[in-house]
C-alpha cells in the first residue's frame, strides 16, 4: 500500500513497474509508475491510467495499456 492506495508490482524486460489503484466515486482508477530507483523507491509516472468497476478491472486495463506501449516502437 502506498499513501492509502493499493499497489501491485510487475517486472517486464528487467524493468519494474507499480500499478497503483485507488477508489473513485464510481469504481477504481489505476495508474502505472516505473520504479527507477529500486532502493529509494523513486518512481516515474508513465501517464497511463485506466478505470474500471472493480480494482481488478482497472488494474488489468492499465496493464494492457502498458503492454501495448512496450510493444510499440
Amino acid at each position: 500500500m502506498i499513501n492509502g492506495q493499493m499497489a501491485g508490482e510487475i517486472i517486464v524486460g528487467g524493468r519494474r513497474y507499480w500499478i497503483v489503484s485507488e477508489p473513485v466515486l464510481s469504481g477504481w482508477r489505476a495508474s502505472v509508475l516505473e520504479v527507477v530507483g529500486v532502493e529509494t523507491k523513486t518512481t516515474r509516472d508513465l501517464g497511463i491510467q485506466a478505470t474500471g468497476d472493480t480494482r481488478t478491472a482497472a488494474d488489468d486495463a492499465a496493464l494492457g495499456k502498458l503492454q501495448r506501449r512496450l510493444r510499440t516502437p
